[in-house]
């Protein structure tokens, strides 16, 4: 496994380099790209393993997002919850969403992980700069319930609608990135083998999820459902905070940084 996260931390790190849009879009894609790839590889190689004890096993982590009411931890998970879905990854969230447990094979995890700091990191500090510009307050006001009147946007409304509309279009491009990896491991299965020899791409992935499905529900205690992922702020924030949100999002670069601001140790 150290072979192919060396390689991921290349790309990562040609990541900080990119100077374009198009930059960007192209390095989250191969990331996931290897990811989804080095998946594949791993479950293939799983099936073919005789003895069951040599066979990798899914496993559990603990992911901390941040501190008891810290503003902003809902859509942190939200964040790792886009990582996590496009690379096999189940999750139980904490109620106060200070928490993520993961469940998935430890190469898919390390993926998510890293992806998921990187791109945190970079969402926190684009919304930073976006609020202290003053600029969500461009498109005018937007309507407040409690007191029935229309106002300015409030920075915490646009810092949260900045979030969700981030994380929307890193969702998007990285189940795109996923599909995209899956059709290009069958096109090369087929072109190497016979389409009766060997098992087909998707089938493989199928196993793969039965597996950590199989695992979570063998060891997840979670009851209930996380109430948090269903409040969504929207245009609420401000039409301006939406559509920077998902500028950001939408050429989305990889940082290195392990931290966010405010000294939040995330994933180590």
């Amino acid at each position: 496994m150290s072979a192919f996260l060396d390689k991921l931390s290349k790309v990562l790190a040609q990541a900080e380099a990119a100077s374009t849009p198009e930059e960007a879009d192209a390095f989250l894609a191969k990331a996931q790209y290897l990811s989804t790839r080095w998946s594949i590889d791993l479950a293939s190689a799983r099936q073919h393993t005789a003895r069951q004890e040599q066979r990798p096993e899914p496993v559990q982590r603990t992911i901390t997002i941040g501190e008891h009411r810290a503003m902003g931890n809902s859509r942190l998970v939200s964040l790792f919850l886009a990582c996590a879905r496009p690379n096999d990854v189940r999750t139980d969230i904490a109620r106060d969403s200070t928490t993520v447990y993961a469940y998935g094979f430890a190469a898919d995890l390390e993926v998510v992980e890293a992806l998921y700091v990187h791109l945190a990191l970079q969402m926190v500090h684009d919304a930073s700069v976006f609020l202290a510009s003053d600029a969500h307050l461009v498109e005018g006001a937007v309507w407040d319930p409690r007191t029935r009147t229309f106002g300015p946007p409030h920075k915490k409304t646009a810092r949260l609608a900045f979030y969700e509309a981030f994380i929307d279009q890193v969702s998007t491009r990285l189940w795109t990135a996923r599909k995209e990896a899956e059709e290009r491991a069958e096109r090369e299965r087929l072109e190497h083998a016979e389409p009766e020899q060997g098992t087909s791409t998707a089938l493989v992935l199928a196993e793969k999820e039965k597996e950590v499905a199989g695992y979570y529900s063998r060891t997840s205690q979670a009851r209930g459902s996380w109430q948090a992922g269903r409040r969504r702020t929207g245009l609420d924030g401000g039409v301006a905070a939406w559509e920077a949100g998902t500028r950001s999002g939408a050429a989305a670069r990889l940082s290195a940084a392990r931290r966010l601001p405010g000294g939040r140790t995330q994933i180590a």
